[in-house]
């Protein structure tokens, strides 16, 4: 009998430290940390799964990978998962939202909360026609570089939500989306 809680603990205690070692390798990363029981999201979340930006699963720990049909390729958009939209994970308040969401094969439900990235990715160098699209653009005056400044933050605040962020502004959002045009901004998630 003693052999056997022996076991139970140091299996328990390889899960969390593989579960550890996955959320300190992914802090660059979003991190959708769900059980399927939702009183367990908190205390101890056994699906972990690392996305970007874009939407897209680059990472799964073990039990996501038994549990989740799809995450032995990776890469993969999120909604190939899920019956969620990867801009609805990207919107989740963190710490304070719990999203419902089901497997796209079974249906079967899963609760979860979102960790937004705790170090930035660094930034690479851009590819050359990324660079070209930058250069056709006119260089920004003072004054202009600044008003972009000021509308990405704003952009950033409301989660890239364009009326929030025009009412933030005290503009309409045709103003908004004439002076993002103007600008070249682009969000994040759709770079």
């Amino acid at each position: 009998e003693s052999q056997r809680l022996i076991n139970h603990i140091v299996r328990h205690s390889a899960v969390l430290i593989e579960d550890s070692f996955f959320l300190n390798a992914t802090t660059h990363h979003w991190v959708l940390l769900a059980h399927r029981n939702r009183h367990y999201v908190e205390a101890q979340p056994e699906i972990l799964i690392a996305f970007d930006v874009h939407g897209n699963a680059v990472a799964a720990n073990r039990r996501a990978k038994e549990c989740v049909p799809g995450l032995d390729q990776l890469p993969r958009p999120v909604s190939e998962l899920f019956d969620v939209r990867a801009e609805r994970l990207l919107d989740v308040r963190p710490g304070r939202d719990m999203v419902s969401m089901k497997l796209v094969g079974s249906g079967s439900p899963l609760y979860a909360r979102v960790r937004p990235p705790v170090i930035r990715a660094q930034r690479q160098a851009a590819p050359k026609h990324r660079n070209s699209a930058r250069e056709a653009q006119p260089t920004l005056s003072g004054i202009d570089a600044l008003e972009r400044d000021r509308i990405v933050a704003a952009l950033t605040d409301a989660k890239w939500h364009p009326d929030e962020t025009a009412q933030t502004l005290g503009i309409s959002r045709a103003t908004l989306y004439r002076r993002i045009a103007k600008f070249g901004i682009v969000p994040p998630h759709r770079r």
